[in-house]
């Protein structure tokens, strides 16, 4: 385990293959570089998750989606434009002609979110990729929201966490959403501000 108060080190340190861990818009969150089979996997194993569960990527701005998705139904770019920044998670349909590993060739569908967090969108504006983004912890236990046990569940680890101490509270998961025959169907209902309560009447 490492950890540094650098931004351009987390950002050396993806581009080299290594897993990160930062806060995000909702709980801390492990990122690698997609396209790194060995940084995917070293991910997977970390979290003792099965290689057939995808994970939401976090994207810096709304043309990254149109290298993961089909063309967007002109509903779901204006849910696109009201729900983000933000802690809202959205599942598009795949679009297989990416390259992002053999992990995801037999994915129908792919989670994506533009963070409001200003470190989350610094990290990603230094990066000519999306990154995937999961909870710290093991997989089906509860996600690790204060940094001092975050760094004991990471001390014998080979990743790199971002400073940021002053986060140490209890958070929940994004909530994340689809839209199904134009009507908003919500998976997992987390973190959500009131106005998009509002929006999405749930």
């Amino acid at each position: 385990m490492k950890i540094t108060n650098r931004i351009d080190e987390i950002v050396k340190d993806l581009n080299n293959g290594k897993v990160v861990c930062f806060k995000t818009d909702t709980i801390w969150g492990l990122s690698a570089n997609p396209y790194d089979k060995n940084a995917l996997e070293k991910l997977y194993k970390l979290k003792h998750r099965d290689f057939s569960k995808p994970f939401i990527f976090l994207i810096k701005d709304e043309e990254n989606i149109e290298s993961f998705v089909n063309k967007l139904p002109d509903m779901q770019e204006d849910l696109t434009k009201k729900v983000w920044p933000g802690p809202i998670s959205v599942v598009f349909d795949f679009n297989k002609n990416n390259d992002i590993l053999n992990f995801y060739s037999n994915k129908e569908t792919i989670a994506l979110r533009k963070p409001k967090n200003k470190i989350c969108q610094k990290i990603l504006s230094k990066l000519n990729y999306p990154l995937p983004s999961t909870s710290v912890n093991i997989e089906g236990n509860a996600p690790l929201n204060y940094f001092e046990e975050i760094k004991e569940f990471l001390k014998d680890e080979d990743v790199t966490i971002l400073n940021q101490k002053n986060y140490n509270k209890k958070e929940i998961a994004s909530t994340l959403i689809k839209l199904e025959n134009n009507t908003i169907k919500v998976l997992r209902k987390g973190k959500l501000p009131k106005k998009i309560l509002d929006l999405l009447k749930i």
